[in-house]
């Protein structure tokens, strides 16, 4: 019979289990060979990726935002350990299960940072292959430099696009801004702007996928420590510039586990955007 390691469910925040639950699974993988069957929500099978030999979609009611930390609100641990159960039941009369790893969510347990070793995570995120020919089309050859402008505030968003248009003119490079929210009023006052409000999965694909891949491919990328995306550039290894960031070294050190190059900028620096962006592609050459 062959053997298996399952892992889930995981019903956490998207950020717990891209830090401290997906990569413990892609070590464990890399290092067994033996089957890996994953238990968590559809649009973060990319997570695991190619590593995956079976994706489960957990399906729950609650949204991605009731998650906290290792736990969902209002979902008891008797609740998670009831899907663990069924999960391991589904797949132990084909597979010899060697182990079941999922969070305890048990009270306090699930804010419970490194429930798995720390020392052992491998970040090495590696989408399944629909995920790459679907961002194809924002690749043009020229060195990508990728804006995720979602956490900003719109006169934030306005001062770093001027910025950004600056550098366009003077440069050879790919320039891509990322925001779902993206304000009408700057789509007109900025109409050349290469702009991502929304990715549209298909099938074997999702949005932390495409956008992983996108990061993987970038030279530079630019945003903020509250995105998801710019914590996925530190921990991929693509330099990141952090714009108007509050995080004190501690804080930052905690969430760059690869020592990836970082540029802190706390205030509205004239055109410091524009002079990291030269910087960051003559480094590249």
């Amino acid at each position: 019979m062959e053997k298996a390691i399952l892992f889930g469910p995981f019903v956490g925040e998207l950020a717990w289990e891209m830090f401290r639950f997906a990569p413990y699974a892609i070590y464990l993988k890399k290092k067994s060979n033996v089957k890996t069957i994953i238990f968590t929500r559809q649009n973060r099978f990319d997570m695991y990726g190619q590593y995956a030999d079976i994706l489960v979609p957990l399906k729950m009611s609650n949204k991605d935002s009731d998650s906290s930390c290792f736990g969902l609100k209002g979902t008891s641990h008797y609740e998670i350990d009831f899907l663990a159960t069924i999960f391991k039941q589904k797949y132990e009369t084909n597979f010899e299960i060697i182990e079941h790893l999922y969070p305890n969510v048990k009270s306090y347990a699930r804010k419970v940072k490194w429930q798995f070793p720390r020392r052992l995570m491998d970040y090495s995120f590696c989408p399944r292959a629909e995920n790459k020919k679907k961002i194809i089309k924002y690749l043009d050859g020229n060195p990508l430099v990728l804006v995720d402008l979602s956490q900003f505030t719109r006169e934030m968003k306005e001062t770093i696009l001027y910025q950004l248009i600056n550098v366009k003119t003077t440069t050879e490079c790919n320039m891509v801004v990322f925001d779902p929210k993206f304000p009408n009023s700057l789509r007109m006052r900025f109409p050349t702007i290469n702009l991502i409000t929304k990715i549209e999965p298909k099938p074997n694909t999702t949005m932390f996928g495409m956008l992983c891949d996108l990061v993987k491919e970038s030279t530079l990328t630019i945003g903020n420590l509250n995105s998801v995306y710019s914590h996925l550039s530190l921990l991929v290894g693509v330099p990141l510039v952090s714009l108007y960031e509050k995080r004190d070294k501690d804080a930052i050190k905690l969430l760059n586990p690869k020592n990836t190059k970082m540029y802190i900028v706390k205030t509205r620096q004239s055109n410091i955007i524009g002079e990291l962006i030269k910087s960051s592609l003559l480094e590249k050459k």
